[in-house]
């Protein structure tokens, strides 16, 4: 009777939990039972512990770091590549992980011996440092403007120590331009002697002709500079050459009534009257010609000839000269007393 009171007992307190009433109650079971029941009273579960501290915030991104450096990987910076994130902190996440990369391998080379751990610092150094800049010259640079364009400016200027320092340096074809002639004709104009002399002595044709056939002598005739004309015939100025506008040579382009009419037409007739008679008839070429009859002289510019006769008649333009055993008919106008 009293086992029959034990197993009551028994039952009704296994009724009570989850099990099945008729499995029979071993010391497992009731170790597994006795947490959720106590003396026929049903009692709520019982949470796990927390691994983690109470208050305590979960930091995955720590989490990862630790898990990063514990298995010794690099991470790769890519911000840029998802659109995340600015250029500055992918470089310093990428700084970060060089520091602790070269840290470490300070570690590692503290244990090692000093030449090895200066050996090691001395090539880490040359493999992260940048090759150095090279060193800047000390002198200036200076800007330079083109020897033809400070030419015209002091032709334009009338400075004369700016057309000395430029007219050495540029060609024979620039001094023929028509922006330098012009210039030219105007300091002739003007009577500006120091410039013209240092142009002619420098390669300047005294016999430049503009396209209405006028010279300079034409133009110092035509303003009564006596200084300025015996200049350009000292330099090889034709005394015959005619302008195309009107045929007149310089002496008839004199102006009178003004200041050294007088001297500059007597000059001039007298510069007509010599050549062709003075030096035993020598005359130089100032332009070169092409015959176009069997009775002309072909003349090259530059080259002298002989004035045999000053034309058939009275005031004739062709001359007969002779040069190198060959005769013929020179005009006039190609012929000057000095070598151009």
């Amino acid at each position: 009777m009293e086992e029959t009171g034990e197993a009551a007992a028994t039952s009704h307190s296994f009724s009570s939990g989850t099990l099945c009433r008729l499995a029979p109650l071993t010391p497992t079971l009731e170790k597994l039972v006795s947490p959720h029941v106590t003396a026929g009273a049903e009692l709520p579960p019982t949470p796990p512990k927390s691994v983690l501290k109470r208050g305590a915030r979960y930091d995955f991104h720590r989490a990862v770091e630790r898990l990063v450096e514990k298995l010794d990987l690099q991470l790769m910076d890519t911000s840029s590549e998802s659109g995340y994130g600015s250029e500055q902190e992918g470089t310093e996440s990428l700084h970060s992980v060089t520091s602790g990369a070269s840290t470490s391998a300070s570690t590692s080379s503290s244990s090692a011996s000093p030449s090895a751990t200066a050996s090691s610092s001395t090539s880490s150094t040359s493999s992260t440092a940048p090759p150095p800049l090279p060193k800047r010259r000390g002198r200036r640079r200076r800007v330079q403007f083109d020897s033809y364009v400070m030419l015209l400016q002091g032709l334009k200027e009338r400075n004369l120590e700016l057309v000395q320092a430029n007219v050495k340096e540029v060609c024979r074809e620039a001094l023929s331009t028509d922006e330098v002639a012009l210039e030219l004709m105007r300091c002739v104009a003007d009577g500006e002697e120091p410039i013209l002399r240092e142009m002619l002595d420098n390669g300047f044709d005294a016999n430049f002709a503009d396209p209405a056939g006028l010279t300079p002598l034409h133009l110092a005739a035509a303003f009564n500079l006596l200084s300025v004309i015996k200049m350009l015939i000292s330099r090889g100025a034709a005394v015959h050459a005619r302008a195309h506008s009107s045929g007149h040579t310089p002496s008839g382009l004199c102006s009178p009534g003004a200041r050294d009419y007088e001297a500059c037409k007597a000059y001039l007739r007298c510069m007509e009257e010599c050549l062709g008679k003075a030096n035993g008839g020598a005359a130089h070429v100032v332009r070169g010609y092409r015959t176009c009859r069997g009775d002309e002289l072909c003349v090259a510019p530059g080259q002298c000839v002989t004035v045999v006769r000053r034309g058939d008649y009275e005031g004739s333009a062709w001359w007969w000269c002779g040069s190198e055993g060959r005769q013929g008919y020179v005009l006039r106008d190609l012929l000057a007393l000095k070598r151009p």
